[in-house]
């Protein structure tokens, strides 16, 4: 083909932007009303956040994961069966200001809080992703917005967007070298602990002390905290709901076949007979064995993929993720497409897959019915792809090893 022929990177740029743009119509047109009606009148997940530090304003800490005193403080929508603060307790510090304030005015205060967290996201990343990527910050505020599990986040009041800003930080520091840093810093997101646990496996299998010593100090400061603002008998409660919603996901509002992760997969697919548990578990190993098999030290060139590839195997092997969690994935997302650049056969098909996971129509429609575990298919197959290429690469490397001796 001739060279004049092809699109420029400038256009091609426009008409992503243009797609983008659209994107964040449609999520706007869908989340607005629902936001106005049933958001700012307590029927959304920011309620948990908001009835948690009511309850720490009033001195009940001790009593925090009692659902019979949550009831007492949620709106009349989850007055007769409370949707359940299931957090660690020092996750609630950042929502202590709000919790004096009348519900409405708190909701909409967090969101604009999300907002300004998504442009701090921006503002970190794309300065360590080459300028001639695309990558700019407000490429990547406009790319943010356009994708729905984000939009997800402002609908519910929840905090995915904190945690997608924890993650990126965690990346930025590994690039400077400073391991300890950021496994400390991984340590303030494990209140998504069921993400933040398959994410670290690697670094504790691969013998990464210093990331793993960061890591353990943060989640000790994390623990004494949220000891500090419940005791010891809080604590025991904390784990004693766990273990109450563990037994009966009905009573905290859990549907696994609205999570994007092989466990929500196998619930669409097969229901929830042991058999399909089983094989979730399966596929969850697989996938965290491949992120552990080809683990790159973040001196490597080849770094971007791997921690992309890592973030999709937690996400797909967590045992809890809904829509609003992948607005993590966001991350992994960007940095597949950047680590996959030369690959032009590998980032043709990832485009595909990323196209499919920024569809809004098709999240919409999975929700509407109840299939939301099939979301987890581009993901799988951006891992896979990713896996795929970094052992190439490593194949290629030990060739070029041998062949030099």
């Amino acid at each position: 083909m001739d060279s004049r022929s092809r699109i420029s990177p400038q256009l091609r740029r426009a008409l992503v932007a243009l797609v983008f743009v659209l994107l964040i119509w449609l999520n706007v047109r869908h989340i607005v009303p629902l936001m106005t009606t049933f958001g700012v009148a307590g029927a959304a997940d920011f309620s948990i956040f908001y009835v948690g530090g009511r309850i720490i304003h009033a001195g009940l800490g001790e009593r925090l994961y009692d659902l019979t005193l949550q009831a007492q403080f949620h709106s009349p929508f989850y007055r007769l069966k409370p949707l359940p603060f299931n957090h660690p307790a020092y996750e609630l510090l950042p929502f202590l200001p709000l919790a004096s304030l009348p519900f409405a005015t708190a909701f909409w205060i967090w969101n604009a809080v999300n907002a300004a967290l998504l442009g701090v996201w921006a503002a970190i990343l794309a300065p360590r992703l080459e300028r001639n990527s695309g990558f700019s910050p407000i490429f990547l505020f406009v790319m943010a917005l356009a994708f729905f599990p984000v939009a997800a986040t402002f609908l519910q009041g929840q905090d995915s967007i904190l945690a997608l800003v924890l993650f990126t930080v965690v990346y930025v520091c590994l690039r400077l070298g400073r391991a300890m840093t950021a496994g400390f810093v991984l340590a303030m997101a494990i209140f998504k602990f069921p993400l933040v646990v398959p994410f670290v496996l690697p670094w504790l299998l691969r013998r990464r002390w210093r990331f793993a010593g960061g890591f353990a100090t943060g989640v000790a400061i994390a623990v004494a905290v949220s000891l500090a603002m419940t005791g010891f008998d809080g604590a025991r409660a904390y784990v004693n709901l766990l273990m109450v919603l563990l037994r009966d996901p009905d009573l905290g509002y859990i549907n696994l076949r609205w999570m994007p992760t092989f466990r929500g997969l196998m619930a669409v697919l097969f229901g929830t007979s042991v058999a399909a548990t089983a094989v979730a578990a399966l596929l969850s190993i697989l996938a965290l064995i491949s992120a552990t098999l080809y683990f790159r030290d973040s001196s490597d060139d080849r770094f971007e993929g791997w921690f992309a590839l890592n973030l999709f195997a937690a996400t797909l092997a967590s045992p809890h993720m809904y829509p609003h969690d992948l607005a993590i994935v966001l991350l992994a997302i960007v940095l597949a497409v950047y680590a996959l650049g030369g690959a032009s056969g590998a980032k043709c098909v990832s485009i595909v897959l990323c196209a499919l996971v920024f569809c809004t129509p098709l999240f919409l429609y999975l929700e509407n019915t109840n299939r939301l575990g099939l979301m987890s298919l581009p993901l799988a197959g951006l891992l896979l792809i990713l896996a795929t290429t970094l052992k190439r690469e490593s194949t290629q490397r030990l060739d070029d090893s041998t062949a030099g001796q």
